[in-house]
């Protein structure tokens, strides 16, 4: 399963968690051990795949996110703003 195509699930169950793949039906099913070792991976994987959807936005439009990420979501670049 490539990390841009995971989602991160809750399935309600206190230690476990799921990893699906969008929109194909396949999912990983994970159980912890304890409610801290559960928060810790999900928050780890949760910190993950905001990089991989931050890095696949970069890629798509790298000057719309580079402003972005310099807090000019004006839709000008930067040279035009000086």
């Amino acid at each position: 399963m490539k990390v841009n195509e995971m989602q991160l699930v809750d399935d309600g169950e206190p230690l476990r968690f799921k990893l699906n793949k969008k929109g194909k039906g396949e999912e990983l099913l994970l159980q912890a051990e304890n409610d801290a070792e559960k928060e810790s991976w999900v928050n780890e994987l949760e910190s993950l795949l905001q990089q991989q959807q931050n890095f696949l936005k970069a890629l798509q439009s790298p000057i719309a996110y580079q402003n972005k990420q310099m807090g000019l979501d004006s839709g000008l670049s930067p040279t035009q703003l000086r």
